[in-house]
């Protein structure tokens, strides 16, 4: 089964899943019946995913060679590692998975020319995925002045994050409709606000002991919705561009 944790730069994701792999919480997976779990992170934890992922974030590309090398890094770790873990019956918990792909890229191109572009490349791509929606979804979405404090503080700023609060508003909102257009298809658990790190486990806990049993077994996205989608994220990525919404107080 997999299980993805969403959210922009220190939105806690990552420290959630941190802790979900201290022995006590391995135990409690296991009682759960969940035996030694898999831990990844998207768009790569392989070695190719990982050194496309680096040119990424410190080379100048436009927004269809950052996409292409994203999805080709998602596809390497995705093929490498989650699906022989599943097939292995284990599960899978990603630090970020398709939901992230697709608020990242189109709340990221700046060139309406190339949108639509985008957005075909990046449905066909997620499309032929072998696995390509998680069983269960966390989005971490806290206010973005608060993951932008902590990025500053953690010296985390690269160059995805270069306009700063302008786009990490843009990213919270972006995650924000994806929760409401989905929440009535996914087992999807929505956390806005800063809580624990004791609590965020037992968040997580009590979403996997109550998730839908039979959304197992759904692992693929119908191509339909995923263009329905991602045509709201860029609805919402033009009404951006078009400085009409957004802009800091």
């Amino acid at each position: 089964m997999l299980v993805s944790i969403e959210g922009q730069d220190a939105s806690g994701k990552s420290t959630l899943i941190k802790n979900l792999q201290l022995p006590y919480n391995r135990e409690r997976l296991e009682h759960m019946g969940f035996v030694n779990p898999k831990f990844t992170k998207q768009p790569g934890d392989s070695e190719l995913a990982n050194r496309l992922r680096a040119i990424v974030l410190n080379v100048d590309v436009d927004i269809i060679e950052e996409l292409s090398m994203m999805l080709i890094s998602i596809y390497s770790n995705l093929t490498r590692i989650v699906v022989p873990a599943l097939k292995d019956n284990r599960l899978v918990i990603s630090d970020r998975f398709t939901y992230s792909t697709m608020v990242y890229q189109i709340t990221g191109c700046e060139d309406t020319t190339k949108l639509d572009d985008a957005l075909s490349l990046m449905c066909q791509y997620i499309n032929m995925m072998p696995v390509n929606k998680p069983a269960l979804t966390l989005i971490m979405n806290p206010d973005p002045s608060i993951t932008l404090a902590r990025q500053a503080k953690r010296g985390l700023i690269n160059r995805l994050d270069a306009n700063g609060i302008k786009q990490a508003t843009l990213r919270h909102e972006a995650y924000k409709a994806l929760y409401e257009h989905e929440s009535i298809h996914n087992n999807i658990v929505y956390i806005d606000e800063e809580v624990s790190e004791r609590d965020l486990v037992e968040i997580f806990f009590k979403a996997l002991s109550d998730m839908d049993k039979e959304s197992k077994l759904k692992e693929i996205f119908s191509f339909d919705r995923l263009l329905s989608i991602e045509d709201d994220l860029t609805d919402l990525t033009r009404t951006y561009l078009s400085n009409k919404q957004f802009e800091p107080a």
